[in-house]
C-alpha cells in the first residue's frame, strides 16, 4: 500500500498530503515539550481543562516562567536531543495565554534556543497555542520574523464560539479573535499565499459541519485548521446534541466528522484547507505513518513543563482530578528520564501498551491506538476502558475508509484484497450489538 502514497496520480480525489512533522520517538526520548509559559488566562472558556474543568494546581503557580526555568529547559533540551541522536527537537508555547508572557519572552527565548542548538546541529522548530485576543501586527510580524508557527483557537462561526469561548465577563469573543486573525494576515507569503497559522477547533455538535467548512475556507480563507472532540470521560460524558440531524445518534460525533469530510473529500478547489485529523486516518488507510495525540500507535515523545519547572505528562489529563498530573518532578533537579520512570507519564506516552481488552481485540487498534488517553478514564477502572468515543471512533474511520476505497481503481484493490470496513460488524464483535 505504500507505493500508492508515492503515486497519488493512481487515483482520482485523493490528493498527495504534506507529511507533518514527525515527532515521535521511542519511549526513552522526547523530542517535543509543551511550555506552560504563562499560568493565567484573558478568557474563561467554560470547557478549559487549565481552570474549569476540577483541576486548581494552576493557583500555585507563578504567572509567568522565569529565566532560570527557561535555561535549565534549553541546557536540558539540549543534552538530551543530542544523547539520543535527534535530528530536530520541537518547543510549544503555551499556558494559560502564552502572550501574556510578554514579547521579549520569545525574543530571547528563541535567541537562544537557536544558539544552543546550533553549535550541535540539531534543529529547533516553535509553535504557539494562543486565543488570538492579544495578537497585534506587531507581535504577528514578530513570531514570522522568529519563524513560530501559531495555533490560535477558534470555534467555528460566532454563534458557535461565543457559546463556549467567553471572557471573564461572560461575553464572546469572536470577533476579538477575527481581528487577532486578521493582524496575522499581512504575513501571508505574496507569492504562495501561506502562512504560519492554523486554527484548533473544539467541536460544538450542535453547529453545522458543512457552515463550519463554508466558514473557515470562505470567510477565513483557513489554509489549516484541526477539529478536537470535545475533553470527556466516563466521570465527565460528552455533550449531547440538543436538536438537528445527530439529536437521536448513538454516534453523534462521529455523524457530524463524516458530514464534514465529505464536504472537504470531494472539494476539488486550489484552497482546500489541510485538516489533519482527516490526513491522519487517510495516510493510515493507504499504509502510511501517520499519528497524532489522539489517534495510532505511536509512542507519544511529548512532555510538560509547568510555569514553576515542574515536569508533567500531557496537560489534558488535568481534567482527571485536582493534582492529577503532578509528577513531584522539577526540571531545576529531575531529567526527562526521571519522568518516564513515573508510571502516568509512561501510560501516556505508551498509550499503545496500555489498552483495555475491548481494544486489543478491536481490528481498527493500529488506526484508533486505543483512542486519546484523557478518553479512557473513569474514577473506577482508571485508564482500563475504551473510549468514551469508541464507537465514534470506529464509525468515523470506517467510513472514511469506505468512502477512499470506494475511490480507488478496481487493480489496487484486488491487488491489495481492499474490502470496505464495517461500523456494524465492529461493533458487534466488541460490544454484541
Amino acid at each position: 500500500m505504500a507505493e500508492i502514497l508515492e503515486n497519488p496520480s493512481s487515483y482520482q480525489k485523493l490528493q498527495a498530503l504534506p507529511k507533518p512533522k514527525d515527532l515521535l520517538l521511542e519511549a526513552s526520548s522526547v523530542s517535543f515539550l509543551v511550555l506552560k509559559i504563562a499560568s493565567r488566562c484573558n478568557i474563561n472558556c467554560t470547557y478549559c481543562y487549565m481552570y474549569n474543568l476540577g483541576d486548581n494546581s494552576y493557583l500555585s503557580q507563578p504567572k509567568v516562567m522565569s529565566d532560570q526555568v527557561v535555561d535549565r529547559v534549553l541546557e536540558n533540551s539540549a543534552s538530551h536531543a543530542q544523547k539520543y541522536e535527534l535530528s530536530s527537537f520541537g518547543f510549544g508555547f503555551h499556558g494559560g495565554e502564552p502572550i501574556l508572557a510578554g514579547h521579549d519572552f520569545f525574543t530571547k527565548f528563541v535567541e537562544k534556543a537557536n544558539a544552543k542548538f546550533a553549535i550541535l546541529g540539531i534543529t529547533p522548530f516553535y509553535y504557539m497555542q494562543t486565543n488570538g485576543m492579544l495578537m497585534t501586527k506587531k507581535l504577528a510580524r514578530l513570531f514570522n520574523e522568529l519563524n513560530i508557527n501559531v495555533g490560535i483557537s477558534l470555534d467555528g462561526t460566532q454563534e458557535s464560539n461565543d457559546r463556549y469561548r467567553v471572557d471573564h465577563k461572560g461575553k464572546g469573543t469572536y470577533t476579538r479573535i477575527i481581528a487577532g486573525i486578521q493582524n496575522m494576515e499581512e504575513n501571508r507569503d505574496p507569492v504562495s499565499g501561506k502562512i504560519n497559522l492554523g486554527i484548533l477547533n473544539v467541536i460544538d455538535i450542535d453547529s453545522d459541519p458543512n457552515e463550519l467548512y463554508e466558514h473557515y475556507k470562505e470567510r477565513l480563507n483557513t489554509l489549516s485548521f484541526d477539529l478536537l472532540l470535545p475533553l470527556a470521560n466516563f466521570d465527565k460524558l460528552p455533550p449531547k446534541p440538543v436538536a438537528g440531524p445527530f439529536a437521536n445518534s448513538e454516534t453523534p460525533y462521529a455523524d457530524w466528522l463524516l458530514a464534514l469530510f465529505i464536504a472537504w473529500f470531494h472539494d476539488s478547489s486550489k484552497n482546500k484547507p489541510f485538516i489533519r485529523i482527516f490526513d491522519t486516518i487517510i495516510r493510515q488507510i493507504l499504509g502510511g505513518k501517520a499519528s497524532m495525540d489522539s489517534l495510532g500507535n505511536n509512542d507519544k515523545g511529548l512532555l510538560v513543563i509547568e510555569t514553576d519547572g515542574g515536569i508533567e505528562p500531557v496537560d489534558v489529563l488535568k481534567m482527571c482530578g485536582d493534582g492529577f498530573t503532578k509528577q513531584n518532578l522539577n526540571i531545576l533537579s529531575d531529567s526527562f528520564e526521571d519522568a518516564f520512570k513515573k508510571p502516568l507519564v509512561a501510560t501516556y506516552i505508551q498509550n499503545e501498551k496500555h489498552l483495555c481488552e475491548k481494544c486489543k481485540i478491536c481490528p481498527i487498534l493500529e488506526m484508533c491506538g486505543g483512542g486519546y488517553l484523557p478518553h479512557r478514564y473513569s474514577s473506577l477502572n482508571n485508564f482500563d476502558n475504551p473510549s468514551v468515543y469508541c464507537r465514534d471512533l470506529i464509525k468515523l474511520i470506517a467510513g472514511i475508509q469506505s468512502l477512499v476505497i470506494r475511490e480507488l481503481p478496481e487493480e489496487l484493490k484486488t491487488r491489495f484484497s481492499l474490502r470496505e470496513l464495517s461500523y456494524e460488524k465492529i461493533t458487534n464483535q466488541l460490544y454484541g450489538n
